[in-house]
């Protein structure tokens, strides 16, 4: 009977932990900042309605005219983290459809200091094809520290992949719609996307900045 106690109360306390330092963070694709985003540059974001199975504003993001092999991440889109509580490592997941083997991959970079300083462009490669909005996949290693000065850029690598939502998490579990409809409901405000429009390529001073 003791032992039973005992596991009981082990199993709360554990639960209790595992809960308490989950953090996570949803963004819809086309919610990003339309002051610090470059929609088109050897790469052009292109809005998209979607508004039977995209998640809340029915809309999505895809890219064309992306040539890696010419510059990459030149076409970058920014997402202000609005809040993050626990420092450590988080992974990325994409609300996505990846339509050929050819068109399943983005670039993500990290700041941690609101914008001034960015990672080095990392691929996050499907490496192969759905063609029905799934979560994927669980791309690790991003540092985020505590607070409000984290950044997510998502840029161009190949072309049409179809991104409705990011989500940043460091609970090991995988995303749901009525997670991130549930989220977006109690986090109403973010940027509205604007018109794709093509502006000066000043990312190029970005990336030597890096």
């Amino acid at each position: 009977m003791k032992l039973v106690l005992v596991l009981t109360i082990a199993c709360i306390y554990f639960a209790h932990t595992w809960y308490a330092q989950a953090d996570v963070w949803f963004v819809e694709a086309e919610d990003f900042d339309p002051d610090e985003s470059i929609l088109e540059n050897l790469g052009k974001w292109v809005v998209k309605d979607d508004d039977k199975k995209a998640l809340g504003k029915g809309k999505y993001m895809t890219v064309q005219g992306a040539n890696r092999n010419n510059c990459e991440a030149c076409s970058p889109l920014h997402y202000p983290i609005t809040n993050i509580s626990q420092a450590g490592i988080y992974k990325l997941w994409a609300r996505s459809i990846m339509p050929t083997t050819g068109s399943d991959s983005f670039f993500w970079q990290i700041s941690n200091d609101g914008g001034k300083k960015f990672t080095l462009p990392v691929a996050a490669h499907g490496g192969e094809q759905w063609v029905e909005w799934q979560w994927k996949r669980p791309w690790d290693g991003i540092q985020l520290k505590k607070g409000k000065d984290n950044v997510l850029v998502i840029a161009e690598r190949e072309n049409n992949p179809k991104l409705d939502v990011f989500c940043l998490r460091n609970d090991n579990q995988t995303p749901t719609d009525g997670e991130a409809l549930e989220w977006f409901e109690k986090h109403p405000k973010g940027f509205q996307a604007v018109e794709p429009q093509q502006k000066l390529p000043v990312i190029w001073g970005r990336i030597k900045g890096q």
